[in-house]
């Protein structure tokens, strides 16, 4: 079943975004059970939890981002909301930011959680909140406060910055949760293009 919805609300840690697209996946890991002497099954082991994916775009406010910070605090929890479906423990597995002049700063976001969803999916359609200010981007200026780096740069065209983090959870034997979760290697890109003169 599919459901439209406009405006539809989007909670990250208790804090409201303007979100351009928001998607939740479900994965299940299961294994065909066979008996002797079959060639076919409608049984199915499970081999690990049920993993989602919270994945969501929307434009920056100029406020907090409520998912930035995640980028260095790797072990806190992030808890989402999306039209009355919540997971309380997620993970920040990638952000993105994309900056062009003259356009709302974008940004966007992959959560990893286990376990499932709570709550029920509502058809809601709202209007945006009136009086929210979208961040716009325009005349950015780059400064390398170290000695000998790059130093001030004017004229930038774009910008984008990337976070990725490898993220695996760790089960004992027949348990549908993971006990821990394991923190990988990490990969952080930034670039620009800028006019020079």
């Amino acid at each position: 079943m599919f459901f439209t919805a406009k405006n539809c609300p989007v909670i990250i840690n208790s804090s409201g975004v303007l979100a351009l697209d928001a998607t939740i996946t479900l994965d299940a890991s299961t294994d065909p059970l066979y008996y002797a002497n079959e060639r076919h099954t409608f049984q199915y082991n499970a081999t690990q939890g049920i993993q989602g994916q919270f994945s969501v775009t929307y434009m920056l406010t100029g406020g907090q981002c409520p998912i930035k910070a995640y980028i260095t605090r790797e072990r806190d929890v992030i808890s989402g909301n999306f039209g009355g479906l919540y997971f309380r423990s997620g993970y920040l597995k990638s952000y993105n930011l994309n900056c062009i002049p003259n356009s709302p700063v974008i940004a966007s976001a992959d959560v990893l959680f286990w376990g499932g969803l709570s709550g029920t999916f509502s058809r809601t359609i709202t209007d945006r909140a009136t009086g929210t200010k979208i961040l716009n981007f325009s005349d950015a200026l780059l400064i390398d406060p170290s000695d000998g780096g790059i130093g001030r740069i004017s004229g930038i065209n774009s910008i984008q910055f990337g976070f990725n983090s490898d993220i695996a959870p760790l089960y004992h034997a027949g348990d549908s949760m993971p006990v821990s979760i394991n923190f990988g290697r990490k990969e952080l890109m930034a670039s620009f293009s800028a006019d020079v003169y």
